[in-house]
C-alpha cells in the first residue's frame, strides 16, 4: 500500500528557490561570464525527507476474513482450520446371482402291514364212487375126447426065435381101419349177457396120445423091444392150438408129427399141451349147443420093431396098437366173450374236506372274497374203470363242485360244465381223467374268524362236492379173465388230490395300519451358477426375499381304502441348506453316522382325495429357504477359476411313517404303494454373499487435496504453527461387508513442491467397519465409523464419544508449515479374513463408494519454535523519485520505516526492493539495503501480551535502512518498490502455556519514508 502527498519534482523546485534567491542575493563572482558557460548545477543543503508510503492498520480479522478464506474459523477470538473435504473409492457393481430352480423327484414304494393268508390246503379225499351191476359168470363148457384107431402090423414071414432071441420088424407099412376120433363140446349154459364165445384157452391142460402095446408084446413074447414110427401125422380141427409134444414134433400149430420116433413097451405115451382152442360158439338167452370135431391120423406110415423075444415060433403076424387121446382135466383158462348191455348204475356220490384258512392278519375283521393264483387248481382224477375191454355208452357224469354255503367261483375254461356241473364223458370215465379246475374265487364273507393264540386269525369250512347218479352200459368183445376182474369192480378209482390254493388277493375289511416309509433319497442338484469374478472364496449366501420349497407327493391307493396320512413325515435337507426360523427345520446330527442335515419333521399330513384310486398331498409356501451355508470342508473348492459355482451333488432324504384307516382293501392294496414325491425350489436369487473378496476389489486409490492456498500472507514463507490441539475427524461410511483397511498418506504442498517426501502416515492403519450386511435396512444403507486422528497427546486427553482413536505422531508436521495445500492418499484394501468373520456382500445394489469424510480442526496455536511472516509491498514508488534518481543526485539515501506491532511477537523487519512494475526483484549487488545494525534486517519488538485477559498492547519500532547503488548500475532509476518482510517468533515472550494463540483483534502496521542528504540537481533539468 503507499499512501502520496508531494512528488519529488515538487520538493526539489520548492528547495531550489530559496537557494536560487540566495544565489541570487548573495555576492557575484565576476570572473564568471555569466552570457558564457555557467553551470546551473546547485546543490541541497540538508537533508530530505518524504514518506513513500505506508499499511493500512489491519487487523488479523480483516486480513484473514471467514467468510474470504474457506474453512477459517475465529471462534472464540481464535484463528483455525476446519476443512472439509471427502475421498471416495469406487466399489463395482456385484453382478447378480441367481440360483437355477431345483425341481427333484423321487419315487419309492410303501407297504403297509402284510395282510397274510396262508395257502389253502385241500387235502386229498378218495370218495367211494360205487357201481353197480351184475355178475358175468364164467360159461360152463363140456370137453371130452372121445374114440381110437387100431395101427395094424402084418408079417406073412415066420419068425422063430429061440429062447432070449433078437426079433426084428423092418419098416413094415402099417394101416388104420380108422383114423378119426373126436373132440366133443357138449351143450352148456353162461350168462345172459353172453352173446358169443370163442378163443378158449387152456390153463395146464395136457393131453396125451397113447399106443397100446400089450398085443405086440404078448404076440412076440417080447421082454423088450423099441417099435420106430416113420411118417405118422395126427392132425386136430385147425381150432386147436398144441404145443411142447415129448416126442415128434409139430409142422404146424394143430398137427403133430412121429417120424423116426422111437417107443419101448413101456414108454408108449406122446403128452402135448393144449393151449387153446378157437371155435365160434354162439349163445342166446344164456345157452349155447353142443357139437363136436374130428381128430385126423394119417392112413400110412412104416413102423420098425426091434426087441428080445422070450421065444417065439409064429409062420406069419398079425399084431393091432391101438391109439388114442385122451385127458384127464381139461381145464380152460380164458376165453373170448362177446357181451351186450350190461347195466351199470352209480349213485349220488358225497364228499368233502375240511380246510382251515390261517395266519390271517390280526387287523383284519372280516374276510370277503378270497381271489386264488393262476396256479390254484383243484384236481379231480379216475383211474381207468376195469370194464373188460368193453364199451360203455349212455349218459354222463356230472360233479357239482359249488357248495351254497361256501361257494366257489370257478375258471370253467378248458372243461365242459352243465351249468355249476362239471361234466365227465363216458370215454373219460372209462380211460380214466384228469380234471384241473382254476379256482378263481371263493365267498368267505359269511364265516367267522377265530383269534389264535399267537394273535393271527384263522377260520375253516368245509365245501360238499357230489357226485351225480348215473347209469351206463357195458358191452363189447372181452376175455373171461377180464370179465373176472370186471366182476370184482364194485367202484370207480377217483379221488381229490391234494392241492394248494395260493391266495393273490383277497377283499378284506381291516383295521387301521401303519408304515415305514424306508429311507428314501431325492437328489438335489444344482445348476452350475456364474459368481462375481471379485469373489475368490464363497462361504454362504443369504437370500433375496422368501424362496419357497413346495413339496408334493401322489399315491394311488384303492378307493376303498381309509383316511391316507403321514403320521410323520421326516426330510432330511443337506446341511447346507438354511430355512427361516419359523419353518421348523431344526439342525440334526446322526447318531450313528455323524451326518448332519437340516431336518424337517411334518406330523399328521393328510392327503386329499384327488379321484377315486388317487391321493395327494401338497406342502406350500411354508418352508423357505433364507440362506446356503458352504462353510464345511466338502466345499472348499465351490467356485473355479473361470467364476463358476459347482456344488456337489446332495441328496434330500425322506423317512417316517404313514398310515391308512380303515377300511375295505384287497391283500395287496396296501403292499408296494408307489408314493411320487417331489421337492421344488424357486430360483433363488442371492441378496449376500459371504466368503472373501479380492484384494484388489476396490481397484482406484483415491486422493483428495486441502487446499490452504486462502490463508494470509501471515500464514506463509516461513511461517509455523504450534497444533497441540489440531486433530482429522474422520467420517467413514461403508456400503459393504467388508471391513476395509486404509492406509492414508498426508503430503503437504508448499508452492507445488512436497513438504514431506513419502508422504506421513498415522501411526496405525484405519480399518472401517464393515456394513452389517446381515440384516440391511432401508434407513441404514452403510456402516460408519468415526476416527480421530491427532497426536498422542491429545489422544491422551480424551476423545469424543464413538470415535476411534488413530495416533498421528507426525501430524503436527502436515499443518505446522503451513503448506498450500494438503494431498491425502487413501489406499483402501480388504481386511483379510480373520476366522469366520467372512466378507460380505449385497449383490443387489448396484455400484456403491466408500466415502470418508474428513474435518480437518486445526486451531492455530504459536510456540516457541515457531515463525510468521508478514509481507506487504509498497509499490509505483518509481513515480515519486524519478525526478531525483534521474534530474539529480545524492550522497547518502536511507530508508525509514515505523513498525506498529499488535503481535505478541518480537519481529525482523526486511526490505527487498523491486523493479519496474514490481515483478522482479532488485539484485542486491546492484542494490543494497543495510539497517543501522549493520544487517539486511531490523528488530521490531513485539506487543505485549496479557495471558490472563487475553489482550495485546501495539509497540513502535522505527528502523533506519541505508540504501547503496553499485556504480553504473542505474538500480535506482529502476526502483519501484519495495517488499516489506516481517517475520517473527515468541521469543522471550512465552505468553500463557503452550504458545500463544493468534487472534483476529491483533494488527500490524508499517510506515516508510525516503531520506535524502546532499542532493545536487541541473536547474535546466526542471
Amino acid at each position: 500500500m503507499n499512501a502520496k502527498k508531494f512528488t519529488i519534482g515538487k520538493i526539489i523546485m520548492l528547495s531550489l528557490c530559496p537557494s536560487f534567491l540566495i544565489f541570487g542575493y548573495s555576492c557575484i563572482d565576476q570572473k564568471y561570464d555569466l552570457t558564457k558557460d555557467i553551470s546551473t548545477i546547485v546543490g541541497i543543503g540538508g537533508e530530505l525527507g518524504f514518506p513513500l508510503g505506508e499499511t493500512e492498520t489491519k487487523l488479523l480479522s480483516d486480513l484473514l476474513k471467514p467468510e474470504d478464506i474457506e474453512d477459517l474459523t475465529t471462534d472464540d477470538d481464535q484463528y483455525g482450520i476446519h476443512k472439509k473435504e471427502n475421498v471416495k473409492a469406487d466399489i463395482p457393481t456385484f453382478d447378480p446371482v441367481s440360483i437355477n430352480a431345483i425341481n427333484t423327484s423321487t419315487d419309492f414304494n410303501i407297504s403297509f402291514e402284510k395282510l397274510t393268508i396262508d395257502p389253502i390246503k385241500i387235502d386229498e379225499n378218495q370218495p367211494d364212487m360205487l357201481l353197480k351191476k351184475n355178475i358175468i359168470d364164467k360159461p360152463e363148457i363140456t370137453q371130452s375126447f372121445t374114440g381110437n384107431v387100431s395101427m395094424k402090423i402084418s408079417e406073412n414071414a415066420p419068425i422063430n426065435v429061440p429062447n432070449n432071441g433078437e426079433v426084428s420088424i423092418m419098416d413094415k407099412e402099417f394101416r388104420l381101419d380108422e383114423h378119426q376120433t373126436s373132440f366133443v363140446v357138449a351143450k352148456g349154459t353162461c350168462p345172459v349177457e353172453v352173446t358169443h364165445i370163442s378163443n378158449i384157452k387152456f390153463n395146464a391142460t395136457t393131453a396125451q396120445l397113447k399106443m397100446d402095446m400089450d398085443q405086440l408084446k404078448n404076440t412076440l413074447n417080447l421082454s423088450e423091444a423099441t417099435v420106430t414110427l416113420k411118417n405118422f401125422t395126427i392132425t386136430f380141427p385147425n381150432t386147436f392150438e398144441i404145443s411142447n409134444p415129448t416126442k415128434g414134433s409139430l409142422t404146424n400149430s394143430h398137427t403133430l408129427s412121429l417120424d423116426n420116433v422111437n417107443l419101448t413097451l413101456t414108454d408108449n405115451i406122446v403128452n402135448f399141451n393144449l393151449v387153446s382152442y378157437n371155435k365160434e360158439i354162439d349163445a342166446a338167452q344164456g345157452e349155447f349147443s353142443g357139437f363136436e370135431e374130428k381128430i385126423n391120423y394119417s392112413q400110412s406110415g412104416y413102423i420098425s420093431i426091434k426087441g428080445i423075444t422070450k421065444g417065439v415060433n409064429l409062420s406069419s403076424i398079425d399084431v393091432s396098437m391101438p391109439i388114442s387121446i385122451s385127458s384127464s382135466n381139461i381145464n380152460i383158462d380164458d376165453m373170448d366173450l362177446t357181451i351186450s348191455d350190461v347195466k351199470i348204475d352209480v349213485e349220488q356220490t358225497n364228499f368233502s374236506t375240511d380246510i382251515k384258512v390261517t395266519n390271517i392278519n390280526k387287523d383284519v375283521k372280516k374276510i370277503n372274497n378270497v381271489y386264488f393264483d393262476e396256479n390254484s387248481i383243484l384236481t379231480l382224477k379216475s383211474e381207468p374203470i376195469t370194464l373188460a375191454g368193453l364199451d360203455l355208452s349212455g349218459g354222463e357224469i356230472t360233479i357239482n363242485l359249488n357248495d351254497p354255503n361256501t361257494p366257489f367261483e370257478f375258471d370253467k375254461t378248458g372243461n365242459t360244465w352243465n351249468g355249476d356241473n362239471l361234466v365227465i364223458t363216458i370215454d373219460e370215465l372209462k380211460t380214466g381223467f384228469t380234471k384241473q379246475v382254476k379256482l378263481k374265487s371263493i365267498d368267505l364273507s359269511q364265516k367267522q374268524l377265530k383269534t389264535e393264540t399267537d394273535g393271527t386269525k384263522s377260520l375253516s369250512f368245509e365245501p360238499q362236492f357230489k357226485v351225480n347218479t348215473f347209469t351206463t352200459y357195458a358191452k363189447g368183445n372181452t376175455t373171461f379173465k377180464k370179465i373176472e376182474s370186471f366182476n370184482n369192480n364194485s367202484k370207480i378209482d377217483f379221488k381229490l388230490q391234494e392241492s394248494i390254493l395260493n391266495i393273490a388277493d383277497a377283499d378284506v375289511e381291516t383295521e387301521s395300519f401303519t408304515a415305514d416309509l424306508g429311507n428314501n433319497t431325492a437328489k438335489i442338484e444344482v445348476d452350475e451358477t456364474d459368481v462375481p469374478k471379485e469373489l475368490k472364496a464363497l462361504k454362504w449366501v443369504k437370500l433375496k426375499g422368501n424362496t419357497a420349497v413346495n413339496l408334493q407327493a401322489n399315491i394311488n391307493i384303492t378307493d376303498g381304502a381309509g383316511d391316507l396320512q403321514f403320521d410323520e413325515l421326516i426330510i432330511d435337507f443337506p446341511q447346507y441348506i438354511i430355512f427361516d426360523e419359523n419353518s421348523g427345520v431344526i439342525n440334526y446330527t446322526n447318531p450313528e453316522t455323524g451326518e448332519k442335515s437340516q431336518r424337517l419333521i411334518l406330523k399328521n399330513q393328510k392327503f386329499s382325495k384327488v379321484s377315486s384310486t388317487e391321493r395327494t398331498w401338497e406342502y406350500n409356501n411354508q418352508l423357505h429357504i433364507t440362506k446356503l451355508d458352504f462353510t464345511d470342508r466338502e466345499f472348499q473348492n465351490i467356485l473355479t477359476e473361470n467364476h463358476k459355482l459347482i456344488l456337489p451333488e446332495k441328496n434330500a432324504v425322506i423317512t417316517g411313517r404313514a398310515s391308512v384307516s380303515s377300511g375295505n382293501v384287497s391283500l395287496d392294496d396296501l403292499q408296494n404303494l408307489n408314493v411320487k414325491t417331489s421337492v421344488n425350489v424357486e430360483q433363488m436369487n442371492i441378496q449376500l454373499a459371504a466368503g472373501e473378496v479380492n484384494e484388489d476389489v476396490i481397484s482406484d486409490n483415491p486422493r483428495t487435496s486441502i487446499n490452504l492456498g486462502d490463508l494470509s500472507d501471515y500464514l506463509k514463507e516461513g511461517s509455523a504453527l504450534y497444533l497441540p490441539n489440531a486433530n482429522f475427524q474422520l467420517t467413514a461410511t461403508n456400503p459393504i461387508g467388508v471391513p476395509i483397511n486404509v492406509d492414508l498418506i498426508f503430503t503437504p504442498y508448499k508452492n507445488g513442491n512436497p513438504l514431506a517426501s513419502g508422504g506421513l502416515r498415522p501411526d496405525k492403519t484405519m480399518t472401517i467397519a464393515a456394513y452389517d450386511d446381515l440384516n440391511p435396512s432401508e434407513e441404514e444403507t452403510a456402516k460408519t465409523s468415526k476416527f480421530i486422528l491427532a497426536t498422542p497427546e491429545y489422544i491422551a486427553k480424551g476423545i469424543p464419544e464413538g470415535f476411534e482413536a488413530i495416533p498421528f505422531s507426525q501430524l503436527q508436521s502436515v499443518i505446522k508449515d503451513v503448506p498450500d495445500s494438503i494431498v491425502i492418499d487413501a489406499i483402501p484394501t480388504p481386511k483379510a479374513v480373520e476366522g469366520e468373520n467372512w466378507h460380505t456382500v449385497d449383490l443387489s445394489k448396484g455400484g456403491s463408494q466408500v466415502l470418508i469424510d474428513c474435518n480437518a480442526d486445526v486451531p492455530f496455536v504459536l510456540g516457541k519454535d515457531v515463525n510468521i511472516v508478514y509481507k506487504d509491498t509498497i509499490d509505483n514508488i518509481q513515480d515519486d523519485t524519478d525526478d531525483i534518481f534521474e534530474k539529480a543526485t545524492a550522497s547518502e539515501i536511507s530508508i525509514k520505516a515505523t513498525v506498529y506491532n499488535g503481535l505478541p511477537l518480537e519481529l525482523a523487519l526486511k526490505v527487498i526492493p523491486l523493479s519496474t512494475g514490481c515483478v522482479s526483484t532488485i539484485d542486491s549487488n546492484d542494490l543494497s539495503f543495510t539497517f543501522d545494525n549493520g544487517k539486511e534486517e531490523g528488530y521490531v519488538a513485539a506487543g505485549t501480551y496479557n495471558s490472563e485477559t487475553g489482550s495485546t498492547n501495539t509497540s513502535e519500532t522505527t528502523l533506519l535502512i541505508k540504501v547503496r547503488e553499485r556504480e553504473g548500475s542505474g538500480a535506482l532509476r529502476r526502483l519501484d518498490g519495495l517488499e516489506l518482510l516481517i517475520t517473527g517468533g515468541l521469543g522471550a515472550n512465552e505468553g500463557t502455556v503452550g504458545g500463544v494463540p493468534l487472534k483476529p483483534s491483533q494488527s500490524i502496521k508499517a510506515k516508510v519514508a525516503l531520506k535524502v542528504k546532499g542532493i545536487q540537481a541541473d536547474i535546466d533539468n526542471f
